[in-house]
């Protein structure tokens, strides 16, 4: 019996978008551009990520933390000891191999359709998302 992932869904495309954006994954960003919006990561929201501007006050501390995490997995593989202490306020040991998981995935893909040179001509994300 699969057990769901404990990361918040929001955390977790947060975390999609930004390394996506890192990884200038073109298509899937796309994509994720549609399941933001429909999860209800608004489009200020949505370019202060894709800026990098991970510190922006429109984030809560957590979101802050799984930025700055994510940054630092995508770019140094290592995540020094006050990135890691700043998301370990709010996250299990669970939720933070979790998003290491997710984080980890999403370079993949972005490798692979950016590889692939997949064109972005219909974003499917949020159709796909929406009944799950």
């Amino acid at each position: 019996m699969a057990t769901a992932i404990e990361v918040p869904p929001i955390d977790r495309e947060l975390a999609c978008i930004a390394t996506l954006t890192l990884e200038r994954g073109t298509w899937e960003i796309a994509q994720h551009r549609e399941v933001a919006r429909m999860m209800g990561i608004g489009d200020e929201k949505f370019a202060a990520v894709e800026q990098e501007r991970y510190g922006d006050p429109m984030f809560t501390e957590r979101e802050k933390a799984v930025l700055a995490f994510t940054r630092q997995v995508v770019k140094s593989v290592r995540v020094d000891d006050g990135t890691f202490n700043a998301l370990a306020r709010f996250y299990s040991p669970r939720q933070l191999v979790e998003l290491t998981w997710v984080i980890g995935n999403y370079m993949s893909l972005a490798r692979v359709s950016e590889m692939a040179e997949i064109p972005v001509d219909s974003a499917i994300g949020a159709s796909f998302w929406k009944d799950r």
